[in-house]
């Protein structure tokens, strides 16, 4: 009950590898301290088949979300509340194709994966067996990432589109109702999110999502009312400064409410507000010293 001080750390190494003109690749690692395992979130190749289309594989970042999964580029220094953990943005591993004309404000990615919605997914040690009671070897999730360049440099507009035909184990391992674990039955998400710099120095973003969960069966093979929605949305802005060492305040609002059919706990609701200072004292991209207070 009381207050608590203390550190955590992490640390991430990322290599690039330009094969050749049209073909490149990428690893990205990441270290935990406290734990003997390294994590590889990225390992795949990218292959420019023409000026438009671009083939990749291996294992990436999915492509849902406003805020990117990486701490580059967040505005915020914590992670989202509504972002890559639990309900969306899981390390997947598959192929995707992407079309981007060079002369179009219009660009898009299709995506095939093992999933979307559970770790397990992300991983090759389940590759070849269940990759949970429920699921068979052959569900799969697809995914649709379609962004609109608006005119003058002024931002974009983006819609997420993601399906995982069965992605869950039961109601009781909902990440919401105080288990954690995976997500019943199958998901879909359909999110929108617009970032927009109309004013200079001012950068809005928005995202609302809403995601679908339902039903799946037991162990036993009985159907469970297990069945979920879950609605959030996320408001930013974000101030750059005429200051000689270049920084940027942020404000964010984020709000997640999820209604579930049939468990003790009918609805989660979560609010988080937090204000940023982004700073840059060396004047180099390769280094920022950030700040955040949050209320969750």
């Amino acid at each position: 009950t009381g207050a608590t001080l203390g550190f955590t750390s992490a640390a991430s190494i990322k290599a690039m590898w330009k094969v050749t003109d049209a073909l490149s690749a990428k690893v990205n690692l990441w270290f935990d301290p406290g734990t003997a395992e390294v994590n590889m979130r990225e390992a795949y190749f990218a292959w420019a088949i023409n000026d438009t289309v671009t083939w990749s594989m291996g294992k990436y970042i999915d492509h849902i979300g406003w805020i990117s999964a990486e701490p580059t580029g967040l505005y915020t220094v914590n992670n989202s509340l509504i972002g890559y953990l639990d309900s969306y943005g899981n390390d997947v591993i598959g192929t995707s194709i992407k079309v981007a004309p060079k002369d179009s404000p219009l660009s898009g990615e299709f995506h095939i994966v093992n999933g979307y919605f559970t770790d397990s997914d992300a991983e090759n040690t389940d590759l070849f067996a269940d990759r949970n009671a429920n699921r068979e070897n052959t569900d799969l999730g697809f995914g649709l990432d379609l962004t609109y360049n608006l005119p003058e440099k002024m931002g974009n507009i983006n819609l997420d589109l993601a399906y995982d035909m069965n992605s869950g184990t039961s109601a009781a391992t909902l990440p919401d109702n105080g288990a954690g674990g995976n997500f019943g039955g199958d998901v879909f998400l359909v999110g929108l999110n617009a970032t927009i710099t109309a004013v200079k120095s001012l950068t809005l973003g928005a995202e609302v999502l809403f995601l679908s969960y339902g039903e799946s069966e037991s162990a036993t093979g009985v159907d469970g009312a297990n069945a979920a929605d879950r609605l959030q949305f996320l408001l930013l802005g974000n101030y750059a400064l005429g200051t000689s060492v270049p920084m940027s305040i942020t404000g964010m609002l984020q709000y997640v409410q999820t209604d579930f059919d049939a468990l003790v706990t009918e609805t989660d609701s979560r609010l988080g507000l937090a204000a940023a200072l982004l700073t840059n004292p060396l004047g180099s991209s390769n280094f920022g010293l950030n700040f955040e207070i949050g209320y969750y």
